[in-house]
């Protein structure tokens, strides 16, 4: 959580905190049932919104089944949250490991600090690389390392952490806006990394019909 704290904004971190320490101190079945439903649809009808995108980038026309592109969505979902908890356990792991049996101060520390920077950013960019081959409904020869999931990792680390230091420091949304403050830092954080997306998405498109060009 400490780490998630340095790319979100005070605001929107109190927020999922408090969200997640109140789905583990109070588990309610039913509740937590209904409300594992409704994030998972509304989280692939985020998924679907960017395939949609994707095919307009692409210049086709989705070919496939409604069912078949929620079934997509869902799986890039799911991919996405089991790459999350991956990157959660790693950290828990060093930041235990850090505790037990290095000195405060060796250099192993700073190294292993570090190391927990680059699973966060390795987890984002295999997600940014996943979405980009699963959600068109075109589909070419996948690279895992691409101009645009590049850009687009790069770019999203240092959007959510300029967002975040302007937010922290010279945002004033819940002295205008009160309590809905937070959710409009929200959906402006989702917005910022989803511009991105596209754009990372836009630079695959061009550079894959740039080369059909030459090759022509």
């Amino acid at each position: 959580m400490d780490l998630l704290k340095q790319f979100m904004p005070k605001s929107a971190f109190a927020a999922t905190e408090e969200t997640l320490t109140e789905i583990i101190r109070r588990q309610h079945g039913g509740l937590l049932s209904f409300g594992f439903i409704s994030a998972l649809y509304f989280s692939t009808n985020g998924v679907h919104a960017l395939i949609d995108a994707f095919n307009q980038s692409y210049h086709v026309t989705e070919t496939r089944s409604f069912i078949k592109q929620r079934l997509i969505a869902i799986l890039l979902v799911v991919i996405q949250t089991l790459l999350i908890l991956i990157a959660t356990a790693l950290i828990v792991v060093t930041e235990v490991f850090l505790h037990k049996f290095i000195p405060r101060g060796h250099y192993a520390t700073y190294i292993i600090i570090a190391g927990r920077f680059i699973i966060i950013l390795a987890m984002l960019f295999a997600t940014v690389s996943f979405t980009y081959y699963l959600g068109p409904a075109k589909k070419g020869g996948w690279k895992f390392i691409t101009a645009g999931s590049t850009m687009a990792t790069i770019l999203i680390i240092i959007t959510s952490l300029g967002f975040a230091f302007y937010v922290n420091n010279f945002g004033q949304y819940n002295k205008l806006y009160g309590s809905i403050g937070t959710l409009i830092v929200v959906l402006l954080w989702i917005y910022f990394n989803s511009t991105i997306m596209l754009l990372g998405f836009e630079l695959n498109a061009s550079i894959h019909s740039a080369s059909k060009k030459n090759v022509s």
